[in-house]
């Protein structure tokens, strides 16, 4: 099966969230599934051209402009039997149209927080189009069908996550540590980190020996929001790392004693589902996926986005009571390695492209 996918951010040493899902999945259907390879057309990677174990990456400068022309003449030479949009835009945009010229069955994927009346008309497009819509959150299959109307051949495919060999976990630390990851680097508003950052700087004045570690904050993406960091009184407990690499982010996660994700609005959190698989507790915000993930007082606690407050609370609520702090995390671990364990999510990629191809 050669199957062509279209994804916006790609690399062979993944960054992003929607980059480090499309490596896991490709990777897992490649080793479990034989004669399966995937050629990837992408904006971003290392170099113009790479392969490895039946992973083919294309970058393109001109990603729009040029994806269909690449993806039209890789088929003269490997006749792909499957066109897939990784995403809803413009990857799912991008697939449908060049399906439509080179009549290939088609697949294209809701995975972003972005589905809204806003891009009405790409969705309607995607949806008269695709032969299959395959969205990472039942959320977000019910937002495309509120706004296509369209209910037949789709299917929701959670996010997973590799349960951890060797957590190492915190010992005997007199510091308490609050994390937060984003993996592509700006962290934007969406991201809520403000409202962390103020709820931080109240918790701190409570608890003194605390700190506040962000991951993902670079330079050039967020000079407004690092401004802040250095104008805050408590600056000096405060830590604000670059982008880094997959494993390393890990690493660092496991440092965490709680994982506050403040978005206002998300896709399906793979940081959220790492955190869990390390057994610390979350505390979220009830946006996007992130509710099929945390349930509330069981594996985590859940917020409404925009509110410093409720994070405040929440911290402290965790802070004062251990007992609840290890049991909210060891559900959380439990509840990743018996729903989001990627042979589940492989084989359920794989079910799907044999129905698109009717097998």
């Amino acid at each position: 099966m050669k199957v062509c996918i279209i994804s916006n951010d790609f690399s062979m040493q993944p960054v992003g969230g929607r980059a480090v899902s499309l490596k896991r999945i490709v990777s897992g259907m490649i080793k479990k599934y034989e004669g399966t390879e995937f050629h990837i057309i992408t904006r971003k990677g290392e170099s113009k051209f790479q392969k490895s174990n039946g992973i083919f990456v294309y970058k393109l400068d001109h990603f729009r402009e040029n994806a269909i022309g690449m993806i039209k003449r890789l088929d003269e030479r490997l006749n792909f039997d499957i066109i897939h949009g990784f995403d809803l835009y413009p990857d799912g945009l991008i697939a449908v149209n060049a399906s439509s010229l080179l009549n290939k069955p088609s697949i294209v994927g809701l995975r972003t927080s972005y589905i809204s009346l806003s891009l009405s008309n790409i969705c309607k497009i995607v949806a008269k189009k695709a032969g299959y819509v395959v969205s990472v959150s039942k959320q977000h299959l019910k937002l495309f069908t509120k706004i296509t109307r369209r209910k037949t051949r789709t299917a929701v495919i959670n996010n997973s996550i590799q349960i951890p060999q060797n957590r190492k976990g915190r010992k005997n630390s007199k510091t308490f540590i609050i994390g937060n990851v984003s993996y592509l680097g700006d962290v934007r508003k969406v991201k809520g980190w403000g409202y962390l950052l103020d709820a931080f700087k109240v918790f701190a004045s409570k608890v003194p020996d605390s700190r506040l570690v962000l991951i993902g904050a670079s330079k050039t993406d967020n000079s407004n929001f690092l401004k802040a960091v250095e104008k805050n009184s408590i600056k000096h407990r405060i830590v604000v790392k670059g982008v880094m690499k997959h494993e390393d982010v890990l690493r660092e996660m496991q440092m965490f004693d709680v994982y506050v994700q403040s978005s206002i609005s998300e896709g399906f959190p793979n940081a959220v589902l790492e955190a869990m698989s390390f057994g610390i507790p979350v505390i979220a915000t009830r946006v996007g996926g992130t509710k099929e993930i945390v349930k509330h007082g069981y594996n985590g606690l859940l917020i409404e986005p925009f509110s410093s407050e409720e994070i405040y609370e929440r911290l402290i609520e965790i802070y004062n009571n251990r007992e609840k702090m290890y049991s909210l995390g060891q559900n959380g671990y439990m509840t990743v390695k018996r729903h989001f364990n990627p042979e589940r999510e492989i084989r359920e990629w794989y079910e799907v492209y044999k129905k698109v191809l009717k097998l």
